[in-house]
């Protein structure tokens, strides 16, 4: 059987429905957006993928054969190389429950066109493979202290999700936990060298080690593209 990956396409909201198209285009049959907003130092917002503007968070789901293709649509579409438009990564999906479940998931229907479109595949790119997805679910208060903490470890920046209201539903899909109207999703794409350190800044600055704070987890990342500038 072919393994899963998750597909995170972080870009500001005006670009939503062109990566949907792309998603929708490549056979993915599952994918939901989320709505937050980014944060970064003035000094590298030329530099980098992410900038002080709202963002939509788009976790799509794809085979691994269709990967690749998705990278080279998306950076076809959305100029990814150039700073400011947003940034993609892939997270392994370890299992599934359910055959059908995973059928409906690795759309097993139409794989030769996928191969096809594989074989035709836009440009070579160069993935960054050295990546780890840092999130901390952190009282609405402790958001910005989370982000100006990873910043000392090295961090470059962050998308914080509004995880209350409306978004609560979204967001106990997504990490399989529970989030309550008070709390706030930040995601961190670090380099791997830098994880425990930015791990270890954020939880000691919101006080994750007492109850009701919040908590901190990582996820190793397949490969990202669109992370413009330093790459440390």
């Amino acid at each position: 059987m072919d393994k899963l990956r998750a597909m995170w396409v972080v870009v500001p909201r005006d670009k939503t429905e062109r990566v949907l198209k792309t998603f929708r285009t490549n056979n993915s049959n599952f994918q939901y957006t989320l709505y937050g907003r980014g944060t970064i130092s003035k000094e590298l917002a030329n530099n980098l993928g992410l900038s002080d503007t709202s963002k939509s968070i788009t976790v799509g789901v794809i085979s691994e054969d269709a990967e690749e293709i998705m990278f080279a649509h998306l950076h076809q579409r959305l100029k990814l190389d150039q700073p400011g438009n947003g940034i993609v990564f892939t997270v392994p999906i370890k299992s599934v429950v359910g055959t059908y479940s995973y059928r409906f998931l690795a759309n097993d229907l139409g794989s030769d066109k996928m191969e096809e479109k594989i074989a035709k595949k836009l440009e070579k790119l160069q993935l960054q493979k050295d990546f780890v997805l840092i999130v901390a679910v952190v009282n609405v208060d402790s958001a910005e202290k989370a982000i100006e903490a990873s910043k000392t470890a090295g961090a470059r920046g962050a998308t914080i999700i509004n995880a209350h209201g409306s978004g609560s539903m979204e967001a106990n899909l997504l990490f399989g936990i529970s989030v309550s109207p008070e709390k706030e999703v930040v995601i961190f794409l670090v380099e791997r060298k830098i994880k425990d350190a930015v791990m270890k800044a954020v939880a000691e600055k919101v006080g994750l080690s007492r109850e009701g704070h919040g908590i901190i987890f990582s996820q190793d990342v397949e490969a990202a593209y669109g992370i413009v500038g330093e790459n440390g």
